[in-house]
Formats: C-alpha cells, sequence, structure tokens
C-alpha cells in the first residue's frame, strides 16, 4: 500500500497508468475511491493518483481538530507531488476535495496544470455547511458506541464494489475521530470570498448541478465569473460522476489534455 509522510502524519495514495499526473481528491468523510469511474478512466491514458486526506481512509488520523485545515490537506497535496515528483499537475476534487482545489488555487498556484472543482461548497452553501456538519459532529460523539456498531456490521459488506463502498462509508468506523474532522475544518474554515480568485489564471474547469443547497449552482456560476480562465460543465445530479461518467467524460478528458499540453509548452518554452 503507497503511502509517504507529511509532517509526521502518514498519508495514503494510490496510483495507476502512465503519462502526464492527475490527481484526484474525494469528498468530506469518504475515501478516494469516491472517484473511481473518474480514475479508472483516466488511467488509460494518463497517470492517475488519488489521495486520501489525513483524517480519511488508511491515513493517519490525529485526533486534534486543529489539525484539519483546507490549508493543511492542500499541504498534503503539495506534499504528494513533491513525493511522486511531480513538479504540476492538473488536480480534480470533488466537494471538500474541491475547496482543497480552490486552497490550492490561492496558495500553491504554480503546481496546478489545471484545476477542476467539482461541487464547491462557496457562499451560497456555506450557512447550510454549519447548519448540518456542527449537529452532526456533536451527534457522532454522543452516538459513538452505536455509531461503531453499525460501522462494524457494514464493514463485513466486501468493498469489491467501489460505488458501494462510497455509500457503506457514509457511516464511519471512528465516530469520534470523524467528529473531530467535522469540527475542525467548521472551526478553520471562513465564510468563502472569492474576490481572492480575480488575479489567479489557472485553468480551471467547474462542475457543478442543480437543486443542491450545499453544492449550490449558484455558487458554481459565480466561481466561474470570478476566475479569470474559468469555464463550466453542468451535470445532471451530484452522481453523475460518480456513477456514470461517460456523458461528461470526453469534456473533461479535452480540459486535462488542454492544461497538461499547455503547460508542457510553457515550460518548454
Amino acid at each position: 500500500m503507497p503511502f509517504f509522510h507529511h509532517r509526521g502524519v502518514k498519508i495514503h495514495y494510490h496510483e495507476s497508468g502512465s503519462g502526464p499526473t492527475v490527481v484526484y481528491l474525494h469528498g468530506l468523510l469518504h475515501r478516494n475511491w469516491m472517484q473511481n469511474r473518474l480514475f479508472d478512466l483516466a488511467s488509460k491514458r494518463f497517470r492517475a493518483v488519488a489521495m486520501e486526506f489525513s483524517g480519511h481512509g488508511e491515513s493517519d488520523a490525529p485526533k486534534d481538530p486543529s489539525h484539519y485545515s483546507l490549508l493543511e490537506f492542500a499541504s498534503e497535496v503539495d506534499a504528494l507531488l513533491r513525493h511522486v515528483e511531480v513538479e504540476s499537475a492538473v488536480v480534480h476534487g470533488t466537494s471538500l476535495g474541491a475547496n482543497v482545489v480552490l486552497e490550492m488555487l490561492v496558495s500553491y498556484p504554480t503546481r496546478l496544470a489545471g484545476a477542476v472543482v467539482g461541487m464547491p461548497v462557496l457562499a451560497g452553501g456555506y450557512p447550510f455547511a454549519r447548519v448540518i456538519f456542527a449537529p452532526l459532529a456533536m451527534a457522532l460523539n454522543t452516538t459513538a458506541p452505536l455509531v461503531s456498531a453499525v460501522a462494524s456490521a457494514l464493514s463485513r459488506i466486501p468493498r469489491s464494489n467501489p460505488n458501494l463502498g462510497v455509500f457503506l462509508d457514509i457511516v464511519p468506523k471512528d465516530p469520534r475521530q470523524a467528529a473531530s474532522v467535522l469540527r475542525g475544518l467548521l472551526e478553520s474554515t471562513p465564510r468563502p470570498d472569492l474576490s481572492c480568485f480575480r488575479g489567479i489564471d489557472v485553468p480551471t474547469l467547474v462542475i457543478g448541478h442543480p437543486r443542491d443547497p450545499l453544492h449550490s449552482f449558484e455558487d458554481a456560476k459565480r466561481l466561474v465569473e470570478a476566475l479569470p480562465n474559468g469555464r463550466l460543465l453542468v451535470a445532471k445530479s451530484m452522481l453523475e460522476l460518480r456513477l456514470n461518467p461517460c456523458r461528461l467524460w470526453p469534456e473533461i478528458e479535452s480540459f486535462y489534455d488542454s492544461c497538461l499540453r499547455q503547460f508542457s509548452e510553457t515550460s518548454a518554452g
């Protein structure tokens, strides 16, 4: 099982394929197999790498909530790129992963040949996120024995189908640890301000979908307007790219190609 260490924390990842690198980042309290279908498609033409943030999956999980922040997760992606000896890559994040990509646009822009921001949680979804995640963190702490028992029962179900694993992993095996992740992110994440992206010209594909109060479609549209080099791709629902990405894959693949080719030409020049 491949891993690397960053600031004393072991970070798990896996990779497949060869060629220019595309990195996949998962959603909150999920694992890297959340991006399984996209990962498999990408590995046919690219070096696909999927990382699990600290506190998630097989990565180490510090107990202190103050460890968990978008900036810390972005630094883990930067460390991953150094570990796999890649100067720059397309980084494709979903939900939490999308917000980490946005943090990278601000803090590590030179590491991004291109950015894919799927289902970001910004100003429109921010109040809803606090309404649902603060009580969830409290509930995970107070009902930890019951949640652990349910997770233990679900762990007996084989994860041979990654899509099934995505749904089963909604119940965390260590609820108190999951609560620490939620608390850390809630305490460290201010209300998003899109003005910080106006001078960033990294090619960015924003993927949004309608009828979702957490991943607001209006947020996706406003983000595209704020980014000098942003474009919008509309999914039918939050599950389309998880379950059946074939309709959107050609445009995503073309975006990867364009970004990586442009970065290669710029570096050569």
